[in-house]
């Protein structure tokens, strides 16, 4: 569905190849970047997973964001 979006909004018909690539290299870029901090906060965030009390509050808070963000969606 995003690449659907992306190619209709930012592909122009005159420059069709060009406008292509640069779309393909701007999301790959994207992601390579997105899933490398994800890694990386993986990382760091392990030293800290040993304690109970931090899992507990580490989940409460994905929870409330997750909450947040789906609620979002219907305001």
């Amino acid at each position: 569905m995003a690449a659907i979006t992306l190619i209709s909004k930012f592909v122009s018909q005159e420059n069709y190849i060009s406008s292509s690539i640069t779309v393909i290299v701007v999301c790959s870029v994207t992601a390579f970047l997105s899933i490398t901090s994800w890694a990386l906060l993986g990382k760091f965030l392990r030293k800290f997973a040993t304690n109970n009390e931090f899992i507990k509050r580490f989940n409460y808070a994905m929870s409330i964001l997750l909450v947040g963000c789906v609620a979002s969606f219907y305001i």
